[in-house]
């Protein structure tokens, strides 16, 4: 068989299964949801085992893919010594740190413009209101014109409350004093919440974006092999490895996302990463054009910051919203470890074949004797 028709074979392979895992979490998540309680802390369990994967996926795969390809295009060719990749890695999460708080901002500012431009809201009613209410229980007596009734009247223009008593009045006031407190609470705590979704699913993006790129470049480096076997090798380390990942982003999505078609079309747009990477490895493989260092050096820088993006989304998104103070517990801590030592499991099948680093720590080495050999010699 022609081997670019087996890397084709291999691209729908991994086209299906990976977003078939990105979407069994939807049953999964609405067959526990319907045992109530338990259900939602075994939908718990499973977010704290995705964090764990997340958290192996850096430390095991990501971040030791990064260092390979930014030793061999950088720092061993020209003797960089200084630790560039984690300097990348760095970046990246910075620049999620400082993007994120723009982007929040950047809502609120409209969010408030929106309001202050706007009809005169709650807030101002109530405080109206209030007033009022004040006025008649400071002065000690009950005025008929200046309770709530009246006041929502003039503000709604809607049939004043029938009270036969200043009593019966006040009581029906303070009533509505109530309620449209607690519409005002609820106001609030709905504002915060749109605001913590907005949040969640802003992370959940770049998350998304991030382990897109990751994937790209992965599937670029089955694109390039040059043999049927090691085609195939790789596709079962890269399946092995993407069941468990691809599940536990769709956990993330399903927890973000309400609606079925957003978390579809996440799922398509992290399935077909992988395939498009092969189409352009496949395409400088079977025409004949050789992976440059400029390629490398592009594909180790992007991955860098991408895997910083991904520290910051698995920790402060993830594990925080899993592991807060008021919510661990011994077996969430037990589904993180157990997710970890799933993805320590498969770094056994490694999905490149990246040589060994003592050849490239023995290179680093030796650039750092020569320079400082270099160095005594001037001083001499």
């Amino acid at each position: 068989m022609e081997r670019w028709v087996v890397k084709l074979i291999v691209l729908l392979i991994i086209f299906v299964v990976v977003f078939v895992f990105n979407l069994l979490p939807i049953k999964v998540s609405e067959t526990f949801t319907r045992r109530g309680e338990n259900g939602r802390r075994i939908i718990s369990y499973f977010m704290c085992f995705g964090g764990g994967v997340f958290l192996g996926v850096y430390t095991l795969h990501m971040a030791p893919a990064v260092r390979v390809l930014v030793d061999d295009a950088l720092v061993i060719p020209y003797g960089i010594v200084y630790p560039l990749a984690d300097l990348l890695i760095v970046s990246g999460f910075f620049v999620m740190i400082f993007s994120e708080h723009f982007v929040i901002s950047c809502y609120n500012s409209r969010h408030r413009r929106n309001k202050d431009e706007g009809s005169p809201g709650d807030d101002d009613q109530i405080g109206r209101k209030l007033s009022a209410y004040e006025k008649v229980v400071a002065n000690g007596r009950v005025d008929p014109s200046r309770t709530f009734a009246r006041l929502d009247d003039q503000f709604s223009r809607e049939e004043s409350l029938d009270a036969q008593t200043p009593q019966e009045l006040l009581t029906s006031d303070q009533e509505q004093t109530n309620t449209v407190l607690s519409r005002h609470d609820s106001a609030q705590e709905h504002g915060h919440d749109h605001s913590d979704t907005h949040l969640q699913s802003t992370r959940s993006l770049v998350l998304l974006l991030a382990l897109s790129l990751h994937h790209v470049f992965e599937g670029m480096s089955v694109g390039l092999k040059q043999s049927v076997t090691s085609v195939w090798n790789l596709c079962a380390a890269i399946i092995a490895h993407e069941i468990v990942i691809a599940f536990s982003l769709g956990m993330q999505m399903v927890k973000t996302y309400r609606s079925t078609r957003r978390i579809v079309v996440a799922a398509l747009m992290c399935s077909v990463m992988i395939p498009l990477g092969m189409v352009a490895g496949m395409t400088l493989t079977e025409t004949g054009i050789e992976e440059t260092n400029a390629l490398q050096i592009v594909n180790g820088v992007l991955q860098g910051l991408a895997t910083g993006v991904f520290i910051y989304v698995t920790f402060f998104e993830i594990l925080q919203e899993e592991l807060g103070h008021d919510k661990v517990s011994f077996a969430k801590l037990m589904f993180v470890l157990f997710g970890f030592a799933v993805l320590a499991a498969l770094a056994l099948f490694p999905e490149n074949d990246y040589p060994p680093r003592h050849d490239s720590l023995a290179s680093i080495t030796n650039v750092t004797e020569n320079c400082t050999c270099l160095r005594l010699e001037t001083v001499a």
